[in-house]
């Protein structure tokens, strides 16, 4: 399973949405007085320290979303169709994070500064790291047949 290098893509694919999940996303600074907001995948919290009516839940449950699939994808290096269609849908469940992730951001912004942090970015890094992977395991695939062709 390690040998291939479509592993090592997919495993860092896991990791970045996972830390991404923990680090905070924005910072929301105010142009008048005040103290600045902090948006994290799972909750919106105000300059008060409290925890804001609209939470950004649905990057969470999109990046868990995206987690399950290339966990799966991970673990069923024997199917390697299986493998390419997990690997796609977890690509286009990132792409629907970042979408959502910026609609919020403009969204909740309002007249304050938005500050965006790196870990926004993971999931951008991770849509490479997964259609890199799914681009590996289509090789793979494509040996495989060649090989079978021969027989």
């Amino acid at each position: 399973m390690w040998q291939r290098v479509q592993t090592v893509y997919l495993v860092l694919a896991v990791i970045l949405p996972a830390l991404c999940c923990m680090m905070p996303l924005a910072v929301f600074v105010p142009r008048e007085m005040g103290f600045p907001g902090v948006m994290y995948s799972l909750a919106l919290i105000d300059g008060n320290g409290a925890v804001a009516a609209l939470s950004p839940v649905i990057l969470f449950a999109l990046a868990v979303l995206s987690e399950i699939a290339l966990l799966f994808a991970l673990f069923s290096f024997k199917n390697r169709r299986r493998q390419m269609r997990l690997c796609t849908t977890a690509a286009c469940l990132q792409i629907l994070w970042i979408a959502a992730f910026i609609a919020l951001a403009v969204m909740l912004r309002g007249d304050s500064i938005l500050r965006i942090k790196p870990a926004a970015f993971f999931p951008l890094a991770a849509v490479v790291l997964t259609l890199l992977a799914r681009k590996m395991i289509k090789k793979d695939d494509d040996l495989v047949k060649s090989v079978d062709r021969l027989r």
